[in-house]
């Protein structure tokens, strides 16, 4: 090996020599732990079950119970129900009889804030409380349905989110 490649080999390992022997035990250094939250929903529905349908009935078949929207956002979330759709066009359909019952949903019991037409915005309670939107469901009287047979529509519930 000439003479100045073994001088550079020498100062190099005296570099390192100091760096790796360095110190006395134990060592220590420290990181950075990190992560981002993100805007973001959970959303659940509960079923309405609209009670019995009398065609014979004089007045509108009124909700038994009522359906509970439940929305859990991140905090500081704005958030909108759009109107509710439906697969069947505001018809429960029987698979029975082949025919539809007509129905509305509501946001308030009295019937005059309508689902269908109509967007709904909240802002989000926080991560861990639900922002709850309350479908009273209403069968408008005198429709001519035959046989007796139960009848299911399925509700749509689109939530958006900033």
């Amino acid at each position: 090996m000439s003479r100045a490649l073994k001088l550079a080999a020498a100062v190099l390992l005296s570099l390192a020599a100091p760096l790796a022997l360095a110190g006395t035990s134990p060592q220590s250094t420290t990181f950075k732990v990190t992560a981002t939250v993100i805007k973001g929903c959970v959303v659940s529905a509960t079923d309405l079950a609209l009670g019995n349908y009398d065609p014979a009935a004089t007045s509108d078949l009124a909700p038994g119970t009522a359906s509970t929207i439940a929305i859990t956002c991140t905090k500081n979330t704005s958030i909108t129900v759009s109107p509710l759709t439906t697969a069947n066009s505001f018809k429960m359909h029987s698979a029975i009889t082949m025919e539809d019952l007509t129905y509305k949903l509501y946001q308030d019991n009295p019937g005059t804030k309508d689902w269908s037409t109509t967007n709904w915005t909240k802002p989000s309670a926080g991560a861990t409380t639900a922002v709850n939107f309350t479908v009273y469901g209403f069968v408008p009287k005198n429709q001519n349905v035959g046989a007796a047979a139960d009848y299911t529509d399925t509700v749509t519930v689109t939530v958006t989110f900033s």
